[in-house]
């Protein structure tokens, strides 16, 4: 699966010293079964996920029982999907919040 591109940002500081950050994460899919793993360097540790969105191209109808596996390992947001056709290029966006 080439990556295609990655990007990262802070999105706000948070009085506690915490931060809202969001990475982002485009790849071509190999196969139906997907591995995505998205990296948030601008945390130390992810507290709470806020949101998880998904883009592709071409425009792929997500079922609503499709499966999706998910972990996460210090500032790595780790999921498995399901039932998307190979070829697609899905950009997976993650905003969360932890310490810096």
């Amino acid at each position: 699966m080439p990556e295609y591109y990655t990007t990262h940002s802070v999105v706000a500081e948070l009085k506690d010293g915490r931060v809202i950050a969001k990475a982002t994460y485009s790849q071509v899919l190999a196969a139906t079964t997907n591995n995505i793993v998205v990296r948030l360097p601008d945390l130390r540790e992810i507290e709470t996920i806020i949101q998880v969105e998904f883009y592709s191209n071409p425009d792929t109808e997500f079922e609503s029982h499709a499966y999706m596996d998910k972990k996460i390992t210090g500032n790595v947001v780790g999921m498995t999907l399901y039932a998307l056709a190979a070829g697609t290029t899905l950009t997976t966006e993650v905003v969360a919040i932890g310490p810096p």
